[in-house]
């Protein structure tokens, strides 16, 4: 079987090796800098996570922080790095009707009709 995982928002901060502040703030208290190694300690866990120069920190809808590679972040999370905008909204389908008087106009030779 195949699964396609639920959308959920995230928040997250990009470890650049120079933003410790900004990723101990993030952390709320998960996120400790030891000797030049990001560890990340989630609430109520005693297992200890590592965050690479360049990974994501991110904190999940319970508030649990964890470390994610850039390379899956990107192809999981949309954000600013994706090259393409955001779809348009959808216009307004045309009713049946609308759509037979596009073409009976369009038959008739009218500019209003369809191409």
């Amino acid at each position: 079987m195949k699964y396609t995982r639920k959308a959920i928002e995230v928040e997250a901060v990009q470890w650049n090796g120079t933003n410790i502040q900004e990723i101990s703030e993030f952390g709320d208290g998960q996120v400790r800098y030891v000797a030049g190694i990001v560890k990340i300690v989630p609430d109520g866990s005693t297992k200890i996570m590592r965050a690479e120069v360049g990974d994501w920190i991110v904190r999940d809808t319970d508030g649990d922080c964890y470390p994610c590679t850039d390379s899956v972040f990107r192809a999981s999370y949309h954000g600013p790095w994706d090259s393409e905008e955001a779809p348009a909204a959808a216009e307004p389908e045309q009713s049946p009707a609308d759509i037979a008087r596009e073409h009976a106009r369009a038959r008739r030779g009218d500019p209003k009709g369809i191409a």
